[in-house]
């Protein structure tokens, strides 16, 4: 059986925290996953190879509760208390995560009052004027709901700039980790171009004169 790679474990973690959320409870939980998420986006080795060597736990933001599930993940994508998480809400209903501003609570509201479960059906539910009328919503809700539903839109293919920022800074202490005899590390793009990609870029050693790295896009050759 092939194992779930890297990128799509990453984004089951994020599943793994919108789910959470909506459940209530500590907000830690949920950020723990989307901290952890996000440093297995920056990996810069194969995570068959960390796994292997049993050196999960030493990746910044992944202890041992998450590590298991990870593994699990790894083995058979998916883990029971993911599947029992996928029953109480449909997965459209995540897309509306992606508006700034809205709290987990506010979603859970909104889906379960006006059956609302995807972009589309909140746009629509605003523009008539439905979600102003339920009390724990109300106008302020319903016009910052208008206000961002392109923003949402756009971040349904791109990364946020200060997400793609906290990943490239998650990158380079990767490399410093794992090579400490590189006495310099740098990045050779930007934020604004991480953001344009699905993934974080693939970190390629590079040591030039003082040991300098740099690091390209995937898909890109080291020059």
């Amino acid at each position: 059986m092939a194992k779930t790679d890297t990128q799509t474990i990453a984004r089951l973690l994020r599943e793994y925290a919108q789910r959470t959320s909506l459940r209530g409870g500590n907000p830690y939980r949920a950020k723990a996953y989307f901290t952890a998420a996000d440093a297995l986006a920056a990996l810069s080795q194969p995570l068959d190879r960390i796994i292997a060597s049993g050196t999960l736990t030493e990746i910044p933001g992944i202890g041992h509760a998450i590590a298991d599930i990870v593994t699990k993940l790894h083995q058979a994508g998916s883990h029971p208390s993911l599947e029992k998480l996928r029953k109480e809400v449909p997965e459209s209903v995540l897309e509306l995560f992606a508006i700034p501003g809205i709290r987990p609570d506010k979603i859970l509201k909104l889906h379960q009052e006006l059956g609302i479960s995807s972009l589309a059906a909140l746009e629509e539910a605003a523009k008539q004027d439905r979600i102003r009328k339920v009390k724990g919503l109300g106008a302020s809700l319903q016009t910052k709901i208008l206000q961002n539903l392109s923003i949402a839109r756009s971040g349904e293919t791109e990364l946020h700039l200060h997400k793609a920022a906290a990943l490239l800074e998650h990158a380079i202490a990767t490399v410093k980790q794992q090579h400490p005899e590189y006495s310099h590390v740098e990045i050779g793009v930007t934020s604004a171009e991480v953001a344009s990609l699905s993934q974080v870029s693939r970190l390629l050693p590079k040591p030039t004169g003082g040991q300098r790295v740099k690091s390209h896009p995937a898909g890109c050759n080291s020059p």
